[in-house]
C-alpha cells in the first residue's frame, strides 16, 4: 500500500494499491488499483483499475479498467470486460464483451437489418407479392407491394 494525501487503503490478498490525493480504494484479490485524484475504486478479484479524476471504478472479475477526464466518470462492469473512457461517459455492463458507446448504435442498426429482412420475407410469403420502396426527393421514402 501507498499513498500520498488522504488516501484510504484496504486490501485483502496480494492487492497493490496505488493513490495520489484522497483516493478510496478497496480490493478483494490480487486487484492492481493505481488513482490520481479523488477516484473511488473497488475490485474483487484479479482486476487492474487505473483512473485519473475522481472517476468511481467497480468491478468483479478479470476486467481492465482505464478512464481518463473531468472526473465524472461511473464505471460498473461484471465478467471479462476492457473498459475505456476518456470524458464524462457513463458505462454499465454485464457480459463478456469488449463496451464502448458506439457498440450500442452497433447493435441498434444491425437489429432493424435483420427486422426489416425478416418483414419482408414475410409479407411475400404471405402475400406472394414483392416489397417495394420509392424514394422521392427530399428523402421521402414509402413502402410499396407490387
Amino acid at each position: 500500500l501507498t499513498t500520498v494525501g488522504c488516501g484510504s487503503l484496504t486490501t485483502v490478498g496480494c492487492g497493490s494499491l496505488t493513490t495520489v490525493g484522497c483516493g478510496s480504494l478497496t480490493t478483494v484479490g490480487c486487484g492492481s488499483l493505481t488513482t490520481v485524484g479523488c477516484g473511488s475504486l473497488t475490485t474483487v478479484g484479479c482486476e487492474s483499475l487505473t483512473t485519473v479524476g475522481s472517476g468511481s471504478l467497480t468491478t468483479v472479475g478479470c476486467e481492465s479498467l482505464t478512464t481518463v477526464g473531468l472526473g465524472c466518470e461511473s464505471l460498473t462492469t461484471v465478467g471479462c470486460e476492457s473498459l475505456t473512457t476518456v470524458g464524462c461517459e457513463s458505462l454499465t455492463t454485464i457480459n463478456t464483451l469488449t463496451y464502448f458507446p458506439f457498440n450500442i448504435l452497433t447493435r441498434i442498426h444491425t437489429s432493424l437489418i435483420a427486422f426489416t429482412a425478416m418483414l419482408v420475407a414475410l409479407i411475400n410469403v404471405k402475400s406472394n407479392q414483392s416489397l417495394f420502396v420509392t424514394c422521392a426527393e427530399y428523402n421521402r421514402c414509402r413502402w410499396t407491394l407490387q
